[in-house]
């Protein structure tokens, strides 16, 4: 008879007995160590890798949308600007990753920053912008990281935002034509 053989779990590999003076229980606890260890290992790593890949994944998503929406019609592509309600037209594919897309925080208060009422700093400005050319007023949709695809604006956001003309030159597969770096 085996020193763990009374027990249930006695052909468990975590139990089986060393030679080296440790007790079963602090092997146990060492092995739990290492596999949590290795668990969070494989998180941050995780982690790592999606903050990389994310923002050039999205490249190809917002490519895939603007070519769906445009339906073979012209279209472009305008980004949020430094300002208030400024646009600029995409230069570049990489211009279009998700770090990059993103609405500046303006601040509505007075010039030390703390606001007034319930508005401080907020965000007006949309992250991208597709133009699609309908042939009279231009179709405008959003770019909505939350819903990964762009979100047609009302009339009356269209009017809020002051998007009376297209800023960038509107073009049949218009994302298939940007170069990969700007120039």
């Amino acid at each position: 008879m085996t020193p763990l053989s009374g027990r249930p779990y006695a052909k468990s590999p975590i139990y089986i007995a060393h030679g080296d003076g440790r007790s079963e229980y602090q092997w146990v606890k060492h092995f739990i160590r290492a596999l949590a260890m290795r668990r969070r290992t494989k998180i941050i790593l995780a982690l790592i890798g999606m903050a990389i890949v994310w923002p050039f994944a999205q490249i190809g998503l917002i490519a895939v949308q603007a070519q769906y929406f445009a339906n073979g019609r012209p279209y472009c592509i305008e980004s949020s600007g430094n300002r208030f309600l400024l646009y600029k037209p995409i230069g570049s594919l990489v211009e279009l990753n998700g770090l990059a897309l993103r609405a500046p925080f303006v601040n509505t208060g007075n010039p030390i920053g703390s606001g007034s009422g319930s508005h401080g700093v907020i965000q007006s400005n949309f992250h991208a912008l597709l133009a699609v050319d309908t042939g009279s007023t231009p179709e405008w949709r959003n770019w909505s990281y939350w819903n990964q695809h762009f979100d047609q604006l009302t009339p009356q956001q269209v009017k809020d935002n002051l998007l009376y003309e297209v800023d960038c030159q509107p073009r049949v597969d218009f994302v298939f034509k940007l170069p990969l770096f700007a120039e």
